[in-house]
């Protein structure tokens, strides 16, 4: 098992459980011949550390966000990218590699969720709706604390004039975007999602000392999968992962 990060805003809650896998875990891609392997082995270990059940949803690069009943924690089929609860001890679970984990917790109504945002989700701004799920168990916005995980940096991460042209329209995005000049001419764009998160995350309330920001670029480390420097087929993926331990009575 990986060891584990450690975000500043989750300090303070010991009863939140969370982490991530690296290279030495094997890729968590169901589409690899080793993938449902390797992690059955992963949650196996997350299973010794009190994990009970585990809800992984079908990601679709979308911005929809289920909320977990003790039903949808059974449907092996719910299509989402982010997933919010208050049941203890269930397991929310995405994969990625160069796509973001955002982590969260209310401290305040033990409210949890794990939502995966790369680029298209952060153009549809899987934030904002990850927030609404909240809400709807009584979270409000400041209460929350989120960290950004592991991904792909704003200095690696170049796209086409197509795939930036949304950001650069989007006036709480925009600041974010960086033009990559050859002979006085664009040839493509640098787009920093994970301080985009942050910037969409602080406009619907939550406070910029709840949010947390790993900085550990998937590209730069080579102890992390990336789909961009990797370029393998199928892509190796790593498994984030978070859940709550019931308190102590």
């Amino acid at each position: 098992m990986s060891d584990k990060i450690m975000f500043p805003v989750f300090e303070k809650f010991p009863e939140v459980r969370y982490g991530m896998s690296c290279c030495r875990d094997g890729t968590m891609n169901l589409g690899d011949p080793n993938g449902e392997e390797h992690r059955l082995n992963f949650l196996r270990d997350v299973a010794e550390i009190g994990c009970r059940s585990v809800f992984a949803p079908i990601l679709e690069h979308g911005n929809s966000v289920a909320c977990v009943t003790p039903d949808i924690l059974r449907s092996k089929t719910t299509v989402a990218d982010g997933a919010v609860t208050d049941i203890d001890y269930a397991c929310l679970v995405v994969t990625g590699a160069d796509c973001s984990a955002l982590f969260a917790y209310d401290p305040k109504r033990r409210v949890y969720g794990l939502a995966h945002s790369g680029r298209k989700s952060t153009e549809s701004n899987i934030a904002s709706q990850f927030i609404s799920a909240f809400r709807r168990y009584g979270s409000r916005p400041q209460d929350i604390r989120i960290a950004i995980g592991p991904g792909i940096c704003g200095k690696c991460y170049s796209v086409g004039e197509e795939a930036a042209e949304p950001f650069r329209n989007d006036s709480l995005l925009k600041n974010y975007v960086l033009p990559s000049l050859v002979a006085g001419k664009t040839t493509h764009w640098f787009l920093d999602l994970p301080r985009m998160i942050r910037a969409q995350l602080e406009e619907i309330g939550v406070l910029r000392e709840h949010i947390d920001i790993s900085g550990q670029c998937t590209y730069e480390m080579s102890v992390l999968f990336s789909h961009r420097r990797d370029k393998v087929d199928p892509p190796k993926r790593m498994l984030a992962y978070i859940f709550l331990e019931s308190p102590v009575k």
